[in-house]
Formats: structure tokens, C-alpha cells, sequence
């Protein structure tokens, strides 16, 4: 069982999400390692346009 499954299994959720028109949401805990890692990425490639566009204006 998970814990955003409420303490069910997968199983039990898939057979409860089939057997009514409108499924429970089980919404996914956010990973704030995954966010901090994306927003690294991101502040790289600003960093590298900011610095290629600086370029460009000396040439």
C-alpha cells in the first residue's frame, strides 16, 4: 500500500477507479529534489542565453 493511496494497493484503487464513473484522485506528492534539480536547469540555460546574447551584441 502507498500512502497517497490512503492505505490501499494499487490493485484495490484500480479495481475501485473501474467499477465507478467518477475515480477518487490520487494526486503525487511533489519531489522538491526533482524541483530543485529542474530549477538548476533552468538557471543554467538563462545563464548561457544571457551570456550568448551578450555576445552577440559585441559582435
Amino acid at each position: 500500500p502507498q500512502e497517497r493511496f490512503h492505505g490501499l494497493t494499487a490493485s484495490e484503487v484500480r479495481e475501485a477507479a473501474k467499477a465507478t464513473d467518477e475515480p477518487v484522485l490520487y494526486p503525487i506528492k511533489e519531489n522538491k529534489r526533482i524541483k530543485k534539480y529542474w530549477e538548476g536547469i533552468d538557471k543554467k540555460k538563462a545563464s548561457l542565453i544571457a551570456s550568448a546574447i551578450k555576445e552577440a551584441d559585441l559582435q
